[in-house]
């Protein structure tokens, strides 16, 4: 990212991030998609910046509980719509969707969710343990 682009997010963003989103601790789950876990002081809720790669998805997956989504930069879409910077989508327990980023950009999103979601991919739930470990682009 550029300085340019992270003074596109918003204050509330930079302000949790330290202002550099390259800094916090990334997870890659496949070669398009990876999150990174910010601490929002809430317990009951946690949170995540995610981003996919333009073209790139985020496996096909089930909520165990509820997930709010903002979209920050970019576009995504699945199965149900495509959703823009400012869209804000709830998913609630038991849905499954596959979002899948815009060919021409980048999609970085907020999500806080209260339950887990689970990969319906087999190999994805085998290898989560050993892909989540947390990197630094720093």
């Amino acid at each position: 990212s550029t300085p340019g682009e992270q003074n596109a997010l918003p204050r509330a963003i930079r302000k949790i991030t330290g202002g550099n989103i390259e800094k916090l601790s990334w997870r890659n789950l496949g070669k398009s998609f990876r999150y990174s876990t910010i601490q929002t002081g809430d317990s009951q809720r946690e949170s995540s910046l995610l981003e996919i790669k333009a073209g790139g998805e985020i496996p096909k997956h089930h909520h165990g509980g509820d997930e709010i989504t903002v979209v920050l930069k970019g576009s995504f879409s699945d199965q149900e719509d495509r959703y823009h910077v400012g869209d804000y989508i709830v998913r609630t327990s038991g849905e499954t969707h596959t979002p899948v980023a815009s060919q021409d950009e980048d999609c970085l999103c907020l999500a806080t969710l209260d339950a887990p979601i689970v990969m319906n991919n087999w190999i994805y739930r085998l290898l989560t343990p050993f892909i989540n470990k947390p990197t630094s682009t720093a």
